[in-house]
């Protein structure tokens, strides 16, 4: 997907109408997650991961 100068890589959505899930490299994957953390007032792992796999695909537990 371009995104204006930006390309990202993006998974298959089964219809138009749905969002898709992009897929983070190594280098962003700390940035998104601290940006959870934040977002979610510091929450725990388990409500982090619920926010972030709103709109990212490739970030699990691990």
């Amino acid at each position: 997907m371009q995104c204006g100068d930006v390309e990202k890589l993006i998974n298959k959505r089964q219809s138009p109408s749905d969002q898709p899930g992009y897929y983070v490299t190594i280098e962003d994957t700390f940035d998104v997650i601290k940006k959870a953390h934040i977002a979610t007032d510091h929450g725990g792992k388990d409500r982090m991961l619920k926010h972030v796999n709103v709109k990212y695909t490739n970030i699990t537990k691990d």
